[in-house]
């Protein structure tokens, strides 16, 4: 569902946010500055990169955390997902 949402948000065109992010830096008062791409680079990269880390992550075995489990690692720690 999470990863859906995410890809469906990287779907949207990078042209339609950026006037409403040049009003959020505009309200900020962080025109002309480094904080203003600190603040909407992620805007276009997380999108991007949870789809990508998703992918990655749905390729891994089910069998290698079913091992880290019997090697004693807690749930937590084997990465139940």
């Amino acid at each position: 569902m999470v990863s859906t949402l995410v890809f469906v948000v990287y779907l949207v065109p990078t042209t339609l946010l950026f006037i409403p992010l040049a009003r959020v830096v505009q309200v900020l008062g962080l025109s002309n500055s480094l904080w203003a791409l600190i603040v909407t680079y992620p805007a276009f990269v997380v999108p991007f990169a949870t789809w990508m880390l998703t992918a990655y992550f749905s390729t891994i075995p089910r069998e290698l955390e079913d091992s880290a489990l019997v090697d004693g690692c807690s749930r937590v720690r084997a990465c139940d997902t």
